[in-house]
């Protein structure tokens, strides 16, 4: 009834050493200090409590107790003893990091849930055995009184005797690679959902999918395989009349690249993609943190150390190290990899129509925004990027338009056609470094020689292909 967990769990401890490459260790020492101060808050919290039962003891009209300020104190203290507990159980006796995951795991004796009348918690009504439910079933599931059940619920949902989770899955990896579902409702297989397209089709990859053993790379390998996945996006007039939703696959879907996809292609053009996977993202290294406005306030007891602004509050150990981290800080490895933070998404993502991460989102709104042009046009990823591809047109290649002929193959992975080397040399030759930055208040560059404005020039080249529909959208 006052909407907190009561019944906490701890993370759990993994089998093998694999601390956060952020996680501090402390020394033996300061474990000492930490249970001794811990120690001594929990004497304070019991004075605390102690002297607020005695107030409220006391008649109304003589010294009436400050209830707010007592209870304000009470939790002041408790959640500095909750602090000092999370960093003492990150740690073993020595001081080392502890390897931590988030999982489930099954309770020794397993229960049955109670029934609510209306949802209402302080209302159960009965007991609901574990079980899978009556009208999709044929026969009882048999769980034995030590398992949870989720076995058997995983075991029943991927049976052969169960297509529809088949059909859902290879449907979702169809959609991905085509761009639109065999059911073009991928969330809805109902009566209110739309029928597939090609509902043989449809069982056709579903049977092999289960005959690979569920492997979804040979699925990937099936289709992309296909005729129908090498079709381009030609437009047919004649086709169009018949079939203009193109529902029977005549040619290809044009559609803008993910918000993933297209920051990994700019970061692949411009050569700085790092395809290993980071240890960890900006959020391991914050540790207790508070978002906000798309940046994460790590506060830190002040014994961590670290490069960090200290703030002295009230109290005696009240003194924290604050460090402020960007969800958007410049990375280069993948987008897979970057921090997705409630209400705080990486503007790269947000502004390409992200999926909400706190929804199940079937199939992701497309849109086409001013808001994704200004990005394209000011964000510092992009420009960073725009300057690294013209770096390396310039270390790659000799003649301007060897370089140009190099932006092309690397940012569309084809020759430039002739009219569209001719237009890009124009560009080149036209583009006015010096009255860009004048009309966009730029901080002029004193010391403007033939190798920085070539480079600036490229550098604007360089973006306007990075930002063409033909590197935004599949064709």
């Amino acid at each position: 009834d006052t909407g907190q967990n009561h019944r906490p769990s701890n993370q759990l401890i993994l089998p093998v050493a694999d601390p956060s490459p952020f996680d501090v260790s402390m020394t033996s020492r300061d474990v000492s200090n930490i249970k001794e101060q811990i120690g001594e808050l929990r004497e304070e919290l019991e004075e605390l409590q102690r002297l607020r039962r005695e107030a409220r003891r006391k008649p109304a009209d003589k010294n009436p107790p400050n209830q707010v300020q007592s209870i304000a104190n009470i939790a002041r203290t408790v959640t500095r003893i909750a602090t000092l507990e999370n960093r003492l159980n990150s740690v073993d006796e020595s001081g080392q990091p502890i390897s931590f995951c988030v999982g489930v795991q099954d309770k020794a004796q397993p229960v049955n849930s109670k029934l609510l009348i209306r949802g209402e918690f302080d209302q159960p009504d009965g007991i609901v055995e574990r079980g899978f439910v009556q009208v999709l079933s044929t026969k009882k599931a048999k769980i034995k009184p030590n398992e949870s059940g989720r076995l058997q619920l995983a075991q029943w949902m991927t049976s052969k005797r169960n297509p529809l989770t088949a059909r859902v899955m290879v449907n979702r990896i169809w959609q991905h690679l085509m761009g639109q579902g065999i059911v073009t409702t991928p969330e809805n297989y109902g009566a209110t959902g739309m029928p597939p397209t090609h509902p043989e089709l449809l069982d056709y990859l579903a049977i092999e999918f289960m005959k690979s053993n569920w492997s979804v790379k040979h699925m990937i390998r099936e289709i992309a395989n296909s005729r129908s996945y090498r079709l381009n996006a030609e437009f047919d007039s004649a086709k169009y009349e018949i079939d203009p939703s193109n529902d029977f696959r005549w040619r290809a879907n044009q559609r803008q690249l993910d918000a993933e996809a297209l920051r990994d292609a700019m970061l692949q053009a411009s050569g700085k993609i790092d395809v290993e996977r980071p240890r960890a993202s900006v959020v391991a290294q914050a540790g207790m943190t508070i978002v906000r406005d798309g940046r994460i306030a790590s506060f830190q007891p002040a014994m961590t150390g670290g490069d960090s602004m200290t703030m002295a509050g009230r109290g005696r150990d009240s003194r924290r190290r604050i460090k402020v981290y960007n969800v958007d800080e410049y990375q280069e490895f993948r987008s897979v990899y970057l921090p997705i933070v409630r209400d705080s998404l990486p503007r790269a993502l947000e502004v390409f129509d992200f999926a909400e991460p706190g929804m199940v989102v079937g199939k992701r709104e497309t849109s086409n925004t001013p808001s994704q042009g200004l990005y394209l046009l000011n964000n510092e990823f992009v420009m960073k990027q725009s300057r690294a591809l013209a770096e390396l047109l310039i270390d790659e290649a000799k003649t301007t338009r060897e370089q140009i002929e190099l932006a092309f193959l690397r940012a569309y992975g084809r020759k430039g056609t002739e009219q569209e080397v001719e237009s890009a040399l124009s560009f080149y030759q036209d583009f006015d470094v010096e009255e860009v930055e004048r009309r966009f208040r730029r901080r002029r560059n004193n010391s403007n020689s033939q190798e920085t404005i070539k480079l600036k020039k490229l550098t604007a080249l360089a973006q306007a292909i990075l930002v063409s529909a033909e590197f935004r959208y599949t064709n």
